[in-house]
């Protein structure tokens, strides 16, 4: 009752700002435990994953009531026979936002401003080539990501969604913590033995397309 009486205003905005555009159904659920709620709604997945391209913006109060929202959203889902994704996770507020006072925390300080986490993704056909492929993954990138990062230039994304070939994750996964948190990498592990693509410090390598890493221009070991 509680989630129903507080998204009953935003699904009655929704309704009359999007008539006949946009069409939702709303289901609610009580579990006993987390395990009954993984088990549910997680449990039933592909052990083996799907493949699709993913991109993500956490927005705040300005982006939510910006007068681009609806053209923003609009680009977002794209056509319809793009078979976009969007889901869009309230997740801000509350204990994260209080959170914010932490030091030490390392979590990307967009998220102490955000109200909602908007994850688009975009998947192809089986047997789809590496032109299709690529076409789906440039259109997350730079359509529908692009269109979230100019309706919240100051916010950011969270990693686990976030776009693999986002040109500034450094920026829009870490936040103004990026810097302590490659001060922190240098110390630690100044050979960057633990690597991934987006990860702090992987910006002082270059990944070539036999999976070789190389140094990145102007970078040294040190």
């Amino acid at each position: 009752p509680e989630a129903e009486s507080i998204f009953a205003p935003i699904a009655s905005n929704f309704a009359s700002s999007f008539r006949g555009t946009l069409f939702f159904n709303t289901t609610y659920s009580s579990f006993p435990t987390y395990a009954a709620y993984y088990t549910a709604l997680s449990g039933i997945a592909s052990p083996i994953g799907t493949s699709a391209a993913l991109g993500s913006r956490l927005l705040d109060r300005q982006a939510l009531t910006s007068p681009q929202l609806g053209e923003t959203l609009q680009k977002v889902v794209g056509a319809p026979e793009e078979y976009t994704s969007v889901h869009t996770v309230f997740v801000g507020g509350g204990q994260v936002a209080r959170d914010g006072a932490d030091p030490y925390s390392g979590v990307n300080p967009a998220w102490r401003t955000a109200y909602v986490h908007n994850i688009v993704a975009r998947g192809w056909v089986p047997g789809a080539d590496e032109d299709e492929r690529r076409k789906v993954y440039r259109d997350i990138t730079e359509v529908k990501v692009q269109a979230m990062k100019e309706l919240a230039p100051g916010t950011g994304a969270y990693m686990n969604e976030g776009d693999r070939f986002d040109p500034e994750y450094l920026q829009n996964f870490y936040g103004q913590h990026a810097p302590r948190l490659s001060s922190i990498k240098r110390k630690y592990d100044p050979s960057d033995l633990f690597y991934c693509p987006t990860c702090i410090g992987s910006e002082r390598w270059v990944e070539e397309e036999t999976g070789r890493l190389c140094r990145a221009e102007g970078y040294t070991e040190k």
